[in-house]
């Protein structure tokens, strides 16, 4: 009788296949690409601004605690970048910010559950024609006459500049506003100061009846250069050019609140040259880099609230 022996497979013979396969799952990922991200949670930042004793000026500071994934950037970002948005309100927790701050989320896809979900901010070749994001404010919600019911538009723009001689500066990618640097700790900052002066005189030298205030961006460059540029408003023009109600419909959208036109009840607006604001804010954009993703962060109200409305009337 013919014993039959047992029917063996060499241990290569099972690891082969499976091995061709690892190394066929690795050539492709190699050759796609695998996607790097560059991300930083709430804990890893912080952005704070601190209001000088005259109250006309505010230090702000952006702060990365993940030496990690600043290494990933390219030495312009992550860069700040300057928001604002019009009210009569000079409350830092006025009505439009919280719903604002969600508004800016959504347009520029900010997604702590995904990375990589950031777009890129717009940037226009002339004047900013339409706002970064928009909401309405819903007046007396909880009344039960729907009558009384009415919303109030806010619009926030990113924040134009003009350098030392009146010329027009472009926004960029990756700089933006204020790019970063590393300070004497080693680590990567962004600092700038936003300031309000009053200035008596017109470029052309003529004297004015009330003060002309303007607004200022000032920050050191990496250079250790002092920068130092005039904020201004969408359309490029000054925060101190103030509208009058019957201007408020023509060339005025970052006014939105008070334009009727954007209003659900007209009669309901109220517009006191002396009681305007103007609301700064900051989030800060990286985008270059050895990644494939844009990260913003939120967008962060700063303070001081900037009174930019006078009274005309003596």
């Amino acid at each position: 009788m013919m014993l039959m022996h047992p029917i063996t497979t060499h241990p290569m013979r099972v690891k082969r296949p499976k091995l061709i396969l690892l190394f066929l799952l690795s050539f492709l990922l190699i050759g796609c690409g695998i996607p790097n991200y560059f991300y930083l949670g709430s804990s890893y930042y912080t952005i704070s601004s601190k209001q000088s004793e005259t109250k006309n000026s505010s230090d702000v500071s952006i702060k990365f605690n993940d030496p990690q994934q600043i290494a990933k950037c390219t030495n312009d970002n992550p860069s700040a970048v300057i928001f604002y948005w019009i009210d009569n309100q000079n409350s830092p927790s006025g009505s439009g910010q919280s719903g604002l701050i969600s508004a800016f989320s959504t347009a520029l896809g900010i997604s702590s559950s995904n990375p990589g979900s950031g777009v890129p901010l717009t940037i226009y070749t002339d004047a900013q024609s339409s706002p970064v994001a928009e909401y309405k404010y819903l007046m007396n919600s909880s009344s039960s006459n729907e009558k009384e019911k009415y919303s109030i538009p806010y619009s926030l723009y990113y924040a134009s500049m003009k350098d030392t001689n009146g010329n027009n500066v472009r926004l960029q990618s990756p700089t933006f506003h204020v790019p970063p640097i590393v300070n004497a700790e080693g680590k990567t900052v962004v600092n700038f100061t936003i300031k309000m002066v009053d200035e008596k005189y017109l470029a052309d030298g003529v004297t004015l009846n009330e003060d002309f205030k303007k607004i200022y961006l000032e920050y050191t460059d990496k250079r250790g250069v002092e920068q130092k540029y005039e904020l201004t408003r969408y359309d490029t023009a000054s925060f101190s050019q103030i509208p009058t109600k019957e201007d408020l419909d023509n060339g005025y959208a970052d006014y939105s609140m008070f334009t009727a036109k954007n209003r659900d009840d007209q009669s309901m607006i109220e517009f006191n040259q002396n009681e305007i604001y103007v609301h700064f804010a900051v989030a800060f954009c990286a985008s270059k880099g050895n990644f494939n993703n844009i990260f913003w962060s939120t967008l962060t109200p700063i303070s001081p609230v900037f009174k930019i409305g006078r009274d005309t009337s003596t």
